[in-house]
Parts: C-alpha cells; sequence; structure tokens
C-alpha cells in the first residue's frame, strides 16, 4: 500500500499544529498470491446434538379421489343397550285367514218341556186318497207250446202284506185259448195248502176262447189275506195257449 502524504516528518508534526489530511492516493496493484498451505488433520465428529422441537402441523393436503375398492368389513360391534319401550302402539296388522271349523262339541243337555200351547183351530178336512193297491200274482209258459194241464207247475206265493183282494185279472198267450186256475191259500205254518183251502169257490179266474178276462165281483171268493199267508197257483184245465197270467190286485 502507499505511505500517506505527511507521514515522514514527525517532528514538524509533534511541534506544529497538522495541516490537513491530504487525498489518499490510488491502491497499489495486488502482490502475488501466495501458496496454498499444507490442509490440517479432519476434527473428529462431534457428538449428535440434542433433537429440535418439532415444527408446526402443516396444512391438511387436498381429499384424494374416491376409491373404487372396497375396503375390508369391520368386526361386529357389541350389542347396545335396549332402548326404553315404546309408548306408541304401532298400526294393526291385516286381519288373518279365518281357521277351519272345529269339531262340533257334545249335545247338550235336553232342556225342561215347555208348557203346552193352546190347541190350534181344526183345518179343513182335505180330498179322501186313494187306497194303496198291492199286486200278487203268478205265470206259466209253455215254451212255445201249449199249455198242459197235468204237466204245469203249482205256483206258490207269499203275502208280504193285509189286505182285500179286490180284482183278478187273467191274461193269455198264444190264444184265443182256454185256461181255468184255482188258488188255494194257508198260513206258512200250514203250508202246503190243499184243494180244501181254495178261495175261489165255483167263480175260478177263467179264459174262455179269448186273450184275457178280469173279475172285479168275486162271487163267492174268501178275499181277505193276511201278510205271512200263503198262495198256490193250480191250473185246472188249459188249452191252446202257449202261456199265462194270474194278476190279483189286493187294497191294502
Amino acid at each position: 500500500m502507499g505511505l500517506e502524504t505527511g507521514s515522514t516528518n514527525s517532528a514538524v508534526s509533534n511541534c506544529c499544529t497538522p495541516g490537513p489530511t491530504g487525498a489518499t492516493g490510488p491502491r497499489g496493484a495486488q502482490g502475488p498470491r501466495g501458496e496454498r498451505g499444507i490442509p490440517g488433520a479432519y476434527a473428529a465428529i462431534g457428538a449428535t446434538g440434542p433433537t429440535g422441537a418439532t415444527g408446526a402441523t402443516g396444512p391438511t393436503g387436498a381429499t384424494g379421489a374416491a376409491s373404487t375398492v372396497a375396503g375390508p368389513t369391520g368386526a361386529t360391534g357389541a350389542t347396545g343397550a335396549t332402548g326404553a319401550a315404546s309408548t306408541v302402539a304401532g298400526p294393526t296388522g291385516a286381519t288373518g285367514a279365518t281357521g277351519a271349523t272345529g269339531p262340533a262339541g257334545a249335545t247338550g243337555a235336553t232342556g225342561a218341556t215347555g208348557a203346552t200351547g193352546a190347541t190350534g183351530a181344526t183345518g179343513a178336512t182335505g180330498a179322501g186318497g186313494g187306497a194303496s193297491m198291492y199286486q200278487l200274482g203268478a205265470v206259466w209258459s209253455g215254451g212255445g207250446t201249449a199249455l198242459v194241464a197235468a204237466g204245469a207247475e203249482r205256483v206258490a206265493r207269499t203275502v208280504p202284506v193285509s189286505g182285500m183282494i179286490k180284482k183278478c185279472t187273467v191274461l193269455g198267450a198264444g190264444g184265443p185259448g182256454s185256461v181255468v186256475v184255482d188258488i188255494w191259500r194257508n198260513t206258512y205254518a200250514a203250508y202246503p195248502p190243499t184243494v180244501a183251502d181254495t178261495i175261489v169257490a165255483s167263480s175260478k179266474p177263467t179264459i174262455t176262447a179269448a186273450h184275457k178276462s178280469v173279475d172285479s165281483t168275486l162271487a163267492g171268493w174268501s178275499t181277505a189275506v193276511t201278510a205271512g199267508d200263503v198262495l198256490l197257483f193250480v191250473i185246472n184245465s188249459a188249452s191252446t195257449l202257449t202261456a199265462a197270467q194270474v194278476i190279483l190286485d189286493i187294497e191294502i
């Protein structure tokens, strides 16, 4: 560096009043750089200093996009305590279907008989009904040939009702022809009846050279019959007819 002006005259300056400082001279040129010294040895690493205080929490970042993968289901939580009973009645449910009818109960005891009511007025007399009739009879067949009295079977019939014989009808087939029939009656206990038990006397059921006959007079007949009686129909004579039938109408 350059010397400041006036620095060489120290005697003058010590005894005399200094003059004003002169202007600074120009800076001299920089000297050459000295050689680099030998590096010193590395110092040992010091112990780690104490952890500094935690800095303030930064602001929350923006919410990420919603995940499209469902996360695992969490464990079921414990059952909560039962809530208090409600004081409001719930709505009434619909009426259920009617159940099947149960078995009938036992019949109750018969109540006491009520008092007899007053007798009502007698109604008008109705029209008389007709008597009931029951038909009973016998049939013979010659099998296409003329009936023969000697070979004709005797036909027995049990009378199931009690009543009065009112009519006798005789029908023939293969005629005109003739047939005479006798009718014998007795009880079941006295079966079989005989000719002594005839009920037609001399007015036997008869067809004479014809196909049919009917008798409602029944002269001399014993017309009463009792349920359980047995009637035996017997052909006394026959000619030409190949079949014959006797029908009795009994009023019961």
